[in-house]
């Protein structure tokens, strides 16, 4: 038993602030120079294609950017394209992620509503995973960090207690009593100091490119044995966290030198990148940081760290969780989770760096070619449009009546001459023939890098005149290939991100409450989300698309079920749940609500089967087949109350 005690005894860092400040100081420099040297070139290049920046194309095409202006935006376009995909099956009517217990008495609808409140109320999920989808197509760099938040404050209440209840009260519970009131019938009024939670919630905030850095080496789990996510912060909120004991060594003395990052011009020159704006660093007139006495307005670099380290001599690595800002360990402790709470999201996984591509890898030829082509085009044609003229220099006066940019001006065609002797166009410039069919070109390469085309867009006029049967298939292929893409993202983002969620809920939901979800009331335990759960992709993303998906729910309906319901084999609520699937995927999340019946009330209706008949009428089945699926019904009911009797 003395060997388990020790091997249970939770681990403590040994090594001193000094010696772990100067591991993490190590690390932190190595993944900054491995984020400015590999990543943050790209990153930026990345976004000054999403912009169509001017300055990118000033160095690029210097000579053509002096006469034209003009920028292709294929970056942006396609990113705008593929959004509303991504959306669609993120925040569908169908479950992208689903939790299941291990053992029969692992029930997980507790805990899939808690979190669908957590996410959507607490959080509100969609704003961020919408911005970290965004952030991996333009940037390659999708990341999200989810951390638990627990707040409490102090009040004072009042509480009347017996007397047997006031003197046996112990003496933890008596040294948080303020006042005693003693009253006539025995009784005492109490006034009590106490802890109130006042938040005790996941957190979960999108994580800029540029803000977070790591060391490229992993372990043979795939975690980086250096993640950080760095942050401007106020120092106002360095003070406040010693107060609230959260961090320590912030003190009167603090450094406002960061020694850790030796130039942090990469954050800034992806954050402009990002906001593509120049900022001028020398500029202090306008700093109020800058005034004695508003120190609390400056801004330092916050490096919140997680890393393997031997801490404890025991010859083994722990996983450190440490924040560190300006040369100062503000707090250290072992990390109890098998990985950070840093998550990142990929659609195209072919690397096994965190870091993958993004649109702008495959259009930036295209993009650069198409506005080096289209500024061509618009030049020779400012150029056409107003054309320089020839002129005989012997007629002085319509010489000087050309560069004054008179209305009239003054020709002596004496001898037989015309105008054209004394004046004459310059010659048209003339466009290479194979300018519009390079161009037609470069659109088609977009098109197979992609998968967005003109015709699943509808932006096509042309597509009108192809089969419908061509275009059907040509949207469904380009869904396909985003449809895919989604479900990499799910499988390498969502679903880890929930996993820890998992945990989160299981560690810290400790007590009682009550919240609400789709205008319902749950009231949660926390005996309810106990036992051990998976988490699975549960949709069909990249599979079909969603008009397949009804036309074989409505199969099923219309040929399957009756047949099985006939032979006793399907239940009504089988029936029910087909239905509803099938109002989900045409877009209806609340299907209680155009049903007019929960599944619960399903089974205990006597009306049953004109129920599911109305319903699947309002769907569009032919009389006959709910008339077979009623019939099925009623034998059931009828099988069932003879068995009863």
């Amino acid at each position: 038993m003395q060997f388990l005690r020790e091997h249970e005894r939770k681990k403590k860092i040994k090594i001193s602030d000094d010696e772990l400040l100067d591991l993490l100081t190590i690390d932190a420099q190595k993944a900054e120079r491995f984020f400015s040297e590999s990543i943050a070139d790209a990153v930026i290049m990345r976004y000054n294609l999403l912009h169509s920046n001017d300055e990118y194309y000033k160095k690029a095409m210097p000579k053509l950017s002096e006469k034209s202006t003009f920028t292709s935006s294929d970056v942006k376009d396609i990113v705008e394209w593929m959004m509303p995909s991504f959306t669609e099956v993120y925040f569908g009517a169908d479950k992208v992620v689903g939790i299941f217990g291990r053992s029969p008495e692992d029930n997980p609808e507790a805990l899939e509503k808690i979190i669908q409140f957590q996410m959507q109320t607490q959080n509100n999920s969609y704003v961020v995973i919408d911005q970290w989808c965004r952030d991996a197509i333009e940037a390659g760099l999708g990341v999200v960090i989810l951390n638990w938040e627990r707040t409490e404050k102090t009040k004072f209440n009042w509480y009347r207690a017996t007397a047997d209840e006031f003197y046996s009260m112990d003496e933890g519970n008596a040294s948080s009593i303020k006042q005693v009131i003693a009253n006539e019938d025995g009784t005492y009024d109490l006034l009590i100091k106490e802890r109130v939670v006042t938040s005790n919630q996941p957190v979960l905030r999108n994580v800029k490119p540029g803000e977070y850095v790591f060391t490229p080496e992993q372990d043979s789990r795939g975690r980086n044995m250096f993640e950080c996510y760095r942050r401007h912060v106020p120092f106002d909120e360095l003070v406040n966290g010693e107060r609230s004991k959260k961090y320590r060594n912030v003190g009167d003395d603090f450094p406002f030198i960061d020694p850790v990052s030796e130039d942090s011009n990469t954050m800034r020159s992806i954050a402009d990148a990002m906001s593509n704006y120049a900022r001028n660093e020398h500029d202090t007139n306008y700093d109020v940081s800058e005034r004695d006495g508003q120190e609390p307005r400056k801004f330092v670099l916050l490096h919140d760290c997680y890393g393997f380290y031997d801490v404890d001599g025991d010859g083994e690595l722990e996983y450190i969780h440490a924040v560190m800002c300006n040369g100062r360990l503000l707090s250290a402790d072992i990390w109890e989770y098998d990985k950070s709470p840093i998550f990142t999201i990929s659609f195209y996984a072919n690397s096994y760096q965190k870091w993958k591509e993004a649109v702008a890898d495959y259009l930036q030829d295209i993009q650069d070619l198409k506005t080096a082509l289209i500024k061509q085009i618009i030049i020779n044609t400012s150029q056409n449009n107003a054309r320089q003229f020839a002129v005989d220099e012997s007629n002085s006066k319509a010489v000087q009546d050309l560069i004054d940019g008179k209305q009239i001006i003054r020709l002596n065609l004496s001898g037989n001459r015309t105008i054209n002797d004394f004046i004459q166009a310059m010659p048209k410039y003339e466009m290479s023939s194979e300018t519009f069919n390079l161009i037609e070109f470069v659109n088609s390469w977009s098109e197979q890098k992609t998968g967005i085309t003109k015709y699943n867009q509808g932006l096509d006029s042309g597509s009108l005149n192809k089969t419908a049967t061509g275009i059907t298939k040509i949207m469904a292929a380009s869904q396909q290939r985003l449809r895919k893409m989604a479900r990499d993202g799910a499988e390498n983002g969502l679903v880890p991100l929930y996993k820890h969620l998992i945990e989160l809920n299981t560690k810290y939901l400790d007590r009682e409450f009550t919240f609400r979800v789709a205008n319902e009331f749950f009231d949660f335990k926390p005996d309810d989300i106990k036992g051990e759960f998976d988490v699975m992709i549960t949709s069909n993303i990249g599979l079909q698309d969603k008009q397949l998906t009804i036309q074989n729910l409505m199969i099923m309906l219309s040929n399957i079920l009756p047949q099985l319901m006939q032979l006793g084999v399907a239940s009504p609520v089988g029936v029910f749940n087909t239905a509803k699937q099938v109002i989900q995927e045409m877009g209806f999340n609340n299907t209680e609500k155009y049903i007019g019946i929960s599944e619960t009330e399903i089974e205990q209706q006597n009306q049953l089967p004109n129920v599911i008949a109305n319903v699947l009428s309002n769907l569009g089945l032919a009389p006959e087949v709910i008339q077979q699926i009623t019939m099925g019904i009623m034998t059931q009911l009828q099988g069932g109350q003879a068995n009863a009797t």
